[in-house]
């Protein structure tokens, strides 16, 4: 709202008030796209700072995953975006351990490619490897 002015309840025109809801409820008003996006990032606090940058996020429950979720509008382009900001708590990929280029690095002409792979922890001892 731009703009906020108090007037006497009596000067309302109801039956106006009634089509303009009545309107923006079927479609015939203003409208907007909403797009969502995901983020996932290492550590709980990186996505807590992430989500902080545009404005208060809300922060909520999947299961036991925290999910900080902040809206992003693009007035220029007559967009919002819903980005949900997630933690990993770990790394997930690393560069590969295999004979593949310089240490998990391909360099070809002036091509420079990581290879990346997943990563894995033993539940018996918890730690860590990559296959």
């Amino acid at each position: 709202m731009d703009h906020v002015e108090a007037v006497d309840f009596r000067s309302v025109d109801l039956n106006h008030l009634k089509r303009e809801m009545e309107s923006s409820r079927t479609g015939e008003g203003k409208s907007f796209t909403l797009k969502t996006s995901l983020l996932v990032v290492e550590s709980p606090t990186k996505a807590k700072t992430i989500a902080k940058m545009f404005g208060s996020p809300v922060r909520r429950y999947i299961g036991d995953v925290i999910v900080y979720e902040t809206i992003i509008s693009d007035e220029e382009r007559s967009t919002t975006r819903l980005v949900s900001v997630v933690a990993t708590r770990g790394h997930i990929t690393d560069l590969t351990l295999d004979e593949m280029g310089e240490f998990g690095v391909m360099i070809e002409d002036d091509k420079i490619s990581p290879i990346y792979s997943r990563l894995s922890r033993c539940s018996m001892v918890q730690k860590g490897f990559s296959y």
